[in-house]
């Protein structure tokens, strides 16, 4: 773009005496006899328009040279005409004419070094580096001083990656002419390229200063500007280009591509429709607009778009885009057509291999899909499509081991999709890689703020780190956006809970409930006020989780202890009967069951009935009465050393056995005796016997397999650390039959339903 302008003002200056000594030459001799005096305006006029180098006058501009050439022009001035021709030719890009005009000028005249620029700029153009290098070689030969000559030469060299030898020529051009702005335009964009943004914008600048009016100045200051992320500023200039070249196509499109990278995709489409406005047939333009309907979700124009650009544009990049966007919109089908008519012709596109792919694991075929995917990687390493596909195909399989690098790969890659980062925290967060997990999570919401699920999973992993500030902002964050999330309430409320915020968590259990009664949540937020002591409010909440879920035993043993502490008793003792009811094996509630029917019901002391006695009478009645006691313990006693005697027997050998069995014969016989003896003695004394006094008692149960003596618990004693004092009392080896405690063992005088 610069050598453009760069030839024409120096052909301009090389031209001006030529075109006046070619006027007076074609006047003077070429005219015949009997012509008109018209003839002289004419050529004049040509002369004139030949000279012009305006771009938009390039057919007039060629007319006129050759009425110059037609008019028998020689020698020096004839050589300045096929020059301006060559030139006009090539403003037109027309290389096939253009060149042989320089050929012919310089086997005119070769010393014109203005002529050996503009032919290397027609033979760069057609590609041939070579020829252009010599071109620029000879005419800085013929001056040294040219300015525009090296920055040709330096714009060559710089194409070609010679950047130090470019950045050489570009640093002459400037100290040969410091106020020509194409070497400050070339100088800058070589600095772009480099993306040395700082001292490209100031070469920018510069140019801008000294022609304040050219666009090709704005357009790369403002690729400066977007390379360097100042995207307002970008913007301001493509929009100033655009203002100053209006027919520039390169000026709105760049606008709507920033546009679009800012979410602002109305103001693109209508650029997009601003250019197509100015060139109807530009295919790639359709291509450009259909990305942006796709970005806004409207798929379908989007094909419409595509379909168009194949219609003036037949390429396999646009059947790739369509395929692209069919399988965006869901049309499984269509995708898997537009791939397959890629590959028929191009077997190892890497793009069309992932297409397929892609489309094959939205069909569930994922065996199929992971071979098309593994053949694009194969074929091109970098295809982030085609690792993000891969990635998902193996989740698809559970195989999060697989996808983990496929993901880390594509995010390496530059890919700016949002899901990739959020299936990577996901699956980052199953590991239990909570960190990595909370940067993923972090890019998702900082991009997309709106993403509360995203937020919400960035509030798990943080509390899993223990940062309950942190995951606490996150809730009120989420709770903000969607007020009836009834799951971030929830965990709020255990965070607060964990944090020591009761009444908070609280508020969060209230608010759960009133979107969605659960049983559970009631008996949470029960516990929180039974740890307030608003036990009226407690006793409702479960009043409440009781209707919910009447089959709770925690429900009622909690609101029996509820009941306790407003002092309702008798209704604390019925839920722990019903809570035991419900869970017949829990013995915290035996317990209670007891120890509250203990305190609700206690024992009356047996009254015996009024007899008129004799004094001999209140005497053997008395002294029956106080030895009972003593014989009902003794014959208790003798019972269970008898039982445990015989569990022992099993135990010893047949020597042994003999004794012991005589042994117990004879403690059996003495107590027979001693019970004969005692009815004899009654019997001898004559005496009438004293009245039965009947005392009606509960029964009692079946005697304990234990050698002490029965005693009531004390307070605080448990019924295990009870049978273990009775266990370690016994004597000789433990019987076989050894059975468990029992709750009755420590309660003989009570009887407990099954």
């Amino acid at each position: 773009m610069g050598a453009k302008q760069q030839r024409r003002a120096l052909t301009a200056m090389a031209v001006t005496a030529a075109c006046a000594l070619a006027l007076s030459v074609a006047s003077a001799a070429a005219q015949p006899r009997g012509t008109t005096r018209a003839v002289k305006p004419a050529l004049a006029a040509a002369a004139r328009i030949c000279t012009d180098q305006s771009p938009a006058n390039v057919a007039q501009r060629i007319d006129a040279c050759t009425t110059l050439l037609q008019s028998g022009i020689k020698d020096k001035p004839r050589a300045v005409a096929l020059a301006l021709r060559g030139l006009a030719y090539l403003d037109r890009s027309d290389l096939a004419h253009a060149i042989p005009d320089f050929d012919n000028s310089i086997a005119l005249a070769n010393d014109d070094p203005s002529v050996f620029q503009n032919r290397g700029n027609a033979w760069y153009a057609r590609g041939n580096f070579g020829r252009a290098a010599a071109d620029y070689d000879e005419a800085i030969r013929l001056d040294p001083t040219a300015a525009s000559a090296y920055v040709n030469r330096g714009t060559l060299r710089r194409d070609l990656g010679n950047n130090t030898e470019a950045l050489e020529d570009f640093d002459k051009a400037i100290s040969l002419d410091g106020n020509r702005p194409s070497a400050y335009l070339a100088r800058g964009e070589l600095y772009l390229r480099q993306r040395d943004h700082a001292r490209a914008l100031a070469d920018f600048n510069t140019a801008a200063r000294l022609e304040p009016r050219r666009a090709a100045t704005y357009l790369l200051r403002a690729r400066t500007h977007e390379g360097a992320g100042d995207l307002e500023h970008a913007l301001a200039d493509y929009a100033e280009a655009a203002r100053l070249d209006p027919q520039n196509i390169e000026a709105l499109t760049a606008q709507a591509a920033i546009h679009r990278r800012t979410g602002r995709l109305d103001r693109a489409i209508a650029l997009y429709d601003q250019a197509l406005g100015i060139d109807q047939r530009m295919a790639s333009l359709y291509r450009l607009r259909a990305e942006a309907f796709a970005e806004k979700g409207e798929r379908k124009r989007a094909i419409e778009d595509v379909n168009r650009s194949l219609k003036f544009d037949w390429t396999y990049d646009t059947i790739q885009v369509r395929g692209m966007l069919r399988l965006r919109e869901g049309e499984t089908a269509g995708a898997l057509s537009d791939a397959n008519m890629i590959l028929k012709n191009r077997p190892d596109d890497a793009a069309a291999l992932a297409l397929r792919g892609a489309a094959l694991r939205r069909g569930k075929d994922l065996t199929r899909a992971l071979a098309d995917l593994d053949q694009a990687i194969a074929r091109d390493d970098r295809n982030v499509f085609a690792y993000a596909e891969r990635a998902r195909a193996r989740l698809g399989k559970a195989d999060t081991e697989g996808a983990l690098p496929d993901l880390d790969r594509a995010i390496a890659l530059g890919a700016g999709d949002l899901d990739l980062y959020r299936e990577r925290g996901l699956i980052l967060a199953a590991h239990k890689d909570y960190a990595k997990a909370v940067e993923d999570f972090s890019v998702v919401v900082k991009r997309d703020p709106q993403a509360v699920g995203i937020l919400h999973q960035r509030a798990l992993a943080l509390r899993a780190l223990g940062q309950a500030e942190s995951a606490l902002a996150d809730y009120d964050a989420v709770i903000a956006r969607e007020p009836a999330n009834r799951a971030a309430l929830l965990e709020r409320a255990k965070l607060r809970t964990d944090h020591g915020e009761v009444n908070g968590a609280i508020d969060d259990y209230a608010a759960a409930l009133a979107l969605k009664p659960d049983a559970a949540t009631s008996r949470e937020r029960a516990a929180l006020l039974m740890l307030r002591k608003d036990f009226a409010k407690a006793a409702d909440e479960l009043d409440q989780a009781i209707k919910l879920d009447p089959k709770s035993a925690a429900a009622y043993a909690m609101r029996a202890r509820v009941r306790e502490e407003l002092q309702s008793k008798p209704e604390a003792l019925a839920d722990y009967r019903q809570a035991l009811e419900r869970d017949p094996h829990n013995r915290d509630l035996r317990q209670a069951v007891a120890r509250l029917h203990d305190e609700l019901t206690p024992k009356k002391p047996a009254k015996a009935a009024k007899v008129e006695r004799t004094p001999k009478q209140q005497d053997v009645t008395g002294s029956t009465a106080a030895a009972r006691p003593v014989r009902e313990a003794k014959e208790t006693k003798e019972a269970r050393d008898a039982k445990d005697n015989r569990a022992s027997r099993r135990h010893e050998t047949a020597a042994t056995r003999k004794p012991a069995v005589a042994a117990e014969n004879g403690r059996s016989r003495a107590k027979t005796d001693g019970k004969n003896e005692s009815r004899s003695a009654v019997k001898t004394t004559g005496r009438t016997a004293a009245p039965r006094v009947v005392v009606i008692t509960r029964p009692q149960p079946r005697p304990a397999m234990q050698r002490a003596e029965p005693r009531v618990l004390r307070a605080g004693e448990s019924n295990e650390r009870r049978w273990k004092e009775l266990t370690a009392q016994r004597r000789g080896p433990p019987p076989r039959f050894m059975r468990p405690p029992r709750f009755s063992d420590a309660f003989p005088d009570r009887v407990f339903r099954r």
